[in-house]
């Protein structure tokens, strides 16, 4: 997700749907379900897109457009590498 690649093994109505199983489950229950409640939310607008058929990582920019923000990492080759011998140890 973090290179601009949003795949993944199961789909995003796959996801969503089963969210969606696992909420309806806790309300009747009663138990808190706020988070899956709030990603539901995404999952469903990433729907609204038309993305369901894609990866669920596609729901990222659905959190990318609400920031105002792409949600990136540098090329792994840029990126700071790990120092064995780190005299902070």
């Amino acid at each position: 997700m973090l290179s601009g690649a949003f795949t993944a093994g199961g789909t995003l109505d796959i996801v969503a749907k089963d969210l969606h199983l696992a909420c309806d489950l806790a309300r009747e229950v009663a138990a808190p379900a706020h988070l899956g409640l709030l990603a539901h939310d995404v999952l469903n607008r990433a729907q609204a897109q038309g993305w369901g058929g894609q990866g669920f990582p596609i729901a990222a920019r659905i959190l990318e457009a609400m920031a105002g923000a792409e949600l990136r990492a540098p090329p792994i080759e840029s990126a700071t590498v790990y120092q064995g011998d780190d005299p902070r140890r």
